[in-house]
């Protein structure tokens, strides 16, 4: 999947009047009405590039983008979404055909310097390995990396108890990095990185206006900035708690 200016998804059961694109044509699929998620599993052996806007036409839906082989988003925004879901995960359906959740074991997710614009969405990045070198502006935001099941309905993450290797130990590697140029801001932010020994590392800014949840599972790293007006806040790391840039946390 390549997405370079941008597309819409139609989810339209009648016809409709786009302010820019003009007439739409309804979607015949929708017999039963207006889907609210439009899941877009890539089957190809290649990585997304996600370089434009994502509009839902019509209703307002969640949007899925599931592709094992890795995801790249610079510039990409959603518009008329709820949800603003990119994952490296196996989706798994219920008996009634919900998307159940998201079984994560390899993949990666970068938010390159262009960012990723989900103003006005639920954003939710979910892989084994995430960059983030451009700012993620979302309504709330969940960031959850390593070997791990995402449930879509309560949004448990439950790890799979992926461990480093001896060699990872002695020089450590991320399932998180934000580099100084990159950043989250949202009003509540839950990151959470799942392997044994990978750390988490902040070089850039993390903010947040409401709750801040920060769950390593190995390490972690400050050298940028983490700020939170919220009175839920929390901190939680299995090994080093690294802090080397500034905490704003009321």
């Amino acid at each position: 999947m390549l997405i370079v200016k941008g597309v819409v998804l139609n989810n339209s059961p009648s016809d409709l009047s786009h302010a820019t694109l003009g007439n739409i044509a309804k979607n015949n699929n929708l017999t039963n009405g207006s889907a609210s998620v439009i899941l877009n599993e890539v089957t190809s052996n290649r990585a997304s590039s996600l370089n434009g806007f994502i509009e839902v036409a019509g209703q307002r839906a969640d949007v899925v983008i599931a592709n094992p082989n890795g995801i790249s988003c610079s510039g990409c925004s959603f518009i008329n979404t709820n949800k603003a879901i990119l994952t490296t995960g196996k989706v798994t359906f219920s008996d009634t055909g919900a998307i159940a959740s998201y079984d994560v074991t390899g993949g990666k997710l970068s938010i390159d310097k262009n960012g990723m614009d989900a103003s006005n969405s639920y954003a939710v990045l979910l892989a084994d390995a995430i960059a983030i070198n451009g700012t993620v502006n979302a309504t709330n935001a969940i960031v959850a990396a390593g070997n791990f099941t995402f449930d879509n309905g309560s949004g448990a993450i439950t790890s799979a108890g992926k461990a480093a290797t001896a060699r990872q130990y002695v020089y450590p590697e991320y399932s998180i990095d934000i580099s100084n140029l990159g950043g989250i801001k949202a009003n509540s932010i839950t990151m959470v990185g799942n392997n044994l020994g990978f750390g988490v590392r902040n070089k850039g800014a993390i903010v947040a206006n409401t709750s801040l949840s920060l769950t390593s599972f190995g390490s972690l790293t400050n050298e940028g900035s983490i700020a939170s007006n919220g009175m839920m806040t929390q901190v939680l790391s299995a090994g080093n708690f690294k802090k080397y840039g500034k905490y704003i946390l009321e």
